[in-house]
């Protein structure tokens, strides 16, 4: 089954799927790889969530890469 979308930009006061059939459009079937990997990671880290949660360098590394993004986003917002 294909997706269909409407691109309206002309007239917003239409609802949604009421276009006249000249501006229905082909939704392109684009498959994504790391889509996939981020299904298995996060399928691989929930199967292994209780034995994370008893290890002490789980939780030091965890707080280590929150600081450290939080630090960048800190400077990059001071930059800005």
């Amino acid at each position: 089954m294909r997706a269909i979308l409407c691109v309206l930009f002309r007239n917003a006061s239409l609802a949604v799927g009421m276009c006249s059939q000249g501006q229905w459009e082909k939704v392109s079937k684009e498959f994504f790889a790391y889509r996939v990997v981020l299904l298995i990671l996060g399928i691989t880290l929930i199967s292994l969530a209780s034995f994370l949660s008893k290890l002490l360098a789980f939780y030091y590394s965890s707080a280590m890469a929150v600081g450290v993004i939080l630090m960048i986003l800190m400077i990059l917002y001071q930059l800005a």
